[in-house]
């Protein structure tokens, strides 16, 4: 497929860019250049920019929407404010394009932050999102966002709520804790957006959660419509030489 990714250039497109550009054309959007070491294609431009938008959707066969607001100022009015720009109206934006292009399906990036933290235990898809900080919050609009574009744009949709996307060399994370357990490695958060380009089936939100035991996030719906399931994490026995 020829992919257009919204946000390619953040963290999490330039985690899964180049296990994608395996077997799809990228064409990246976004106000950055792309730093993955892959050739893929670049389109400069905004989320709230429609005509841009519509634009870059020329020739493509699936979005994959991944921007999201900036780390820098977390919790500031101004941070907080982009992210109802980014996680919200350019969402909407985007569908918009995406369906007057004539492109049928998407992915969009969520989060398990739409739960409210902390927690010992994140709820399975079927629970509401009860988030109250921004992020969360304007995540959870963009799920609602999604879902409507789906029901009334007639796209099929699926969400992947996120868990600590990490590079493969830096997994898995040490100790035993909520952070540490749901800490999901770039190959493996790969695989489930390629599952989820090849999944169509009305609007579905999907946990991708490198929990592999399934302790604190519960995988079933990845495993049983994706046939997705994370690398289980090394025990001590696994690291260990043989005497």
């Amino acid at each position: 497929m020829r992919l257009l990714l919204i946000g390619g250039s953040g963290l999490v497109g330039t985690l899964i860019t180049p296990y994608l550009a395996v077997d799809h054309e990228i064409v990246v959007y976004d106000l950055v250049a792309p730093s993955a070491d892959v050739e893929v294609g670049f389109r400069t431009g905004t989320v709230e920019d429609f005509d841009s938008l519509r634009a870059a959707m020329d020739g493509i066969d699936t979005v994959v929407y991944l921007a999201m607001n900036p780390k820098r100022g977390w919790g500031s009015v101004a941070t907080s404010a982009v992210a109802f720009d980014v996680n919200v109206k350019g969402v909407y934006l985007a569908w918009w394009a995406a369906a007057e292009a004539g492109i049928r399906h998407g992915v969009h990036t969520s989060t398990m932050s739409v739960y409210r933290e902390p927690r010992d235990r994140y709820p399975d898809e079927t629970v509401p999102p009860d988030g109250v900080d921004f992020y969360g919050l304007t995540k959870a609009m963009g799920e609602q966002l999604s879902r409507h574009a789906s029901e009334f744009r007639g796209l099929t949709i699926n969400s992947l709520r996120l868990c600590h996307p990490i590079p493969d060399a830096e997994w898995p994370l040490p100790g035993d804790d909520v952070a540490a357990l749901i800490a999901t490695r770039a190959s493996d958060l790969a695989a489930a957006y390629e599952a989820a380009l090849h999944y169509r089936d009305g609007y579905q939100i999907f946990a991708i959660s490198g929990d592999a035991e399934q302790r604190v996030t519960s995988l079933a719906k990845a495993d049983r419509l994706l046939d997705w399931r994370p690398t289980p994490r090394p025990t001590s026995r696994d690291t260990t030489s043989a005497p």
